[in-house]
């Protein structure tokens, strides 16, 4: 069984690493520590090897994720992009998880993140290969052509490295706390509406009256009695009626059961 790497929870478009002030408004994106998932992990497969009915549960769950797979509608291409923005790789470990984590398994991550991200100035070419050889130059003649790619695509990785250090948290405002004397001395007075007469409910309005007179319908005002009275109900309830027929023979069955197709909008057959 496959434990998700990443703890997600009221996830906002841009990401908010743990342990921010407003955490609890916003939402962050964080990890689970290492240390907990190969404890769950070896938990989940002893319970898998001890007992047999979670086997025939597991292969359930699998079909049933299978056909969700299959049957889901397809993601966006904005929501593929913006996934593909988020620095998961840079996430610190979740807040909800912070009892579990330690000081040494915090740097040892911050590490291994550093390791994951460190891209080199050349490549093997370039480093272990001769400065006359034909790799070196091919690559050197390869680096110069794309060089304005190149720097472009580092200058938009700067930038958006700088817009996600300016999303700094907003100050919570503490504003000062009432008592009941001051709520009672602000709702002392009561606005009560005007009570309305009975001659209103039956005057006409003018701007009212105007618009009917110029107001055209989108259906005639004797529609209902029309369809009422019309003669073509049969038509309409013959019309809507389906009928399916199904053959007697081996073949015609058969065949009536490999025409049927699954509806994804309709969700059956």
């Amino acid at each position: 069984m496959n434990t998700p790497t990443y703890w997600t929870y009221t996830c906002s478009w841009a990401v908010r690493f743990p342990y921010p002030p407003q955490a609890k408004k916003d939402g962050v994106v964080g990890r689970i520590p290492q240390s907990l998932l190969e404890e769950q992990q070896s938990s989940l497969i002893t319970l898998h090897e001890n007992y047999a009915d979670l086997v025939s549960l597991r292969k359930v769950a699998e079909n049933g994720y299978q056909q969700y797979i299959r049957s889901r509608p397809a993601a966006s291409s904005d929501s593929n992009r913006r996934v593909k923005e988020l620095p998961l790789s840079t996430c610190s470990i979740h807040s909800i998880f912070s009892k579990f984590g330690e000081i040494a398994e915090d740097e040892r991550e911050s590490l291994l993140d550093k390791m994951k991200n460190y891209r080199p100035q050349g490549t093997i070419f370039e480093i272990c290969g001769k400065n006359k050889s034909q790799e070196y130059l091919a690559m050197k003649q390869k680096r110069a052509f794309h060089k304005d790619k190149i720097s472009a695509h580092q200058q938009l990785i700067q930038k958006k490295q700088e817009e996600l250090e300016l999303l700094t948290p907003t100050k919570e405002s503490n504003l000062p706390g009432t008592n009941s004397e001051e709520i009672n001395d602000t709702f002392k007075t009561v606005v009560v509406p005007k009570k309305r007469k009975i001659e209103d409910l039956y005057r006409t309005n003018k701007k009212q009256k105007l618009r009917d007179d110029n107001y055209i319908p989108y259906a005639p005002t004797d529609r209902h009695t029309e369809e009422g009275l019309a003669v073509n109900n049969f038509q309409k309830e013959a019309s809507s009626a389906q009928l399916d027929l199904v053959g007697d023979s081996e073949d015609a069955l058969r065949l009536h059961r490999q025409l049927k197709v699954w509806d994804r909008k309709k969700k059956k057959m």
